[in-house]
């Protein structure tokens, strides 16, 4: 449902709301892993995007 700027989502919230539940139960040491784990994939996804960017510009 749109309102007005953002898209209310039962699916995010569900998700979310599970996603904080189960931070809830993890240890400091298990949340710290979690979130350099979640950071070495998010700038994996961050390089991978440069390189096809700078392909994209050579080739084009």
């Amino acid at each position: 449902m749109y309102n007005g700027g953002t898209v209310k989502s039962k699916l995010a919230d569900h998700s979310r709301k599970t996603l904080v539940e189960a931070a809830k139960r993890q240890t400091r040491e298990e949340r710290l892993r979690t979130f350099v784990r979640h950071s070495k994939l998010v700038t994996g996804l961050a390089e991978a995007g440069k390189r096809v960017r700078a392909k994209t510009r050579v080739a084009g």
